[in-house]
């Protein structure tokens, strides 16, 4: 386990447990039947806030070509909403759960659910 990241489903965004132990990290999460899960070690670059329908999303380090994408259902095909980064900060008006990804130009960088698909 490295400082400072956190794993993610990359099929749902939800967030997944973890304890540390020494180097190595050991995960906690909830696999349906006949299910797969897809987890990835991100940095935790991402802060996201709700208050009523407004997110508010705040990068913690400055991150090269950043584009931040809004997406609001479990539809694979949907590929989201772009939100637009000043002073790394960016917002929007959602409803319901949503995820919210962060790319330093096509590579994820980090990755925050909140309330949409979770597990585990």
């Amino acid at each position: 386990h490295r400082k400072g990241r956190h794993y993610v489903d990359l099929l749902t965004g939800a967030e997944v447990g973890f304890t540390v132990d020494g180097a190595s990290a050991v995960l906690s999460a909830e696999v349906p039947p006949n299910e797969v899960v897809a987890i990835g070690q991100l940095p935790s670059i991402l802060v996201v806030t709700r208050e009523g329908s407004r997110l508010t999303v705040r990068l913690n380090r400055a991150v090269p070509e950043a584009r931040v994408v809004l997406l609001t259902t479990d539809d694979p095909d949907d590929l989201g909403q772009r939100l637009e980064v000043r002073g790394g900060k960016a917002g929007a008006e959602a409803l319901g759960g949503v995820r919210v990804q962060l790319f330093a130009g096509t590579e994820l960088m980090d990755e925050v659910a909140a309330g949409l698909g979770e597990r585990g």
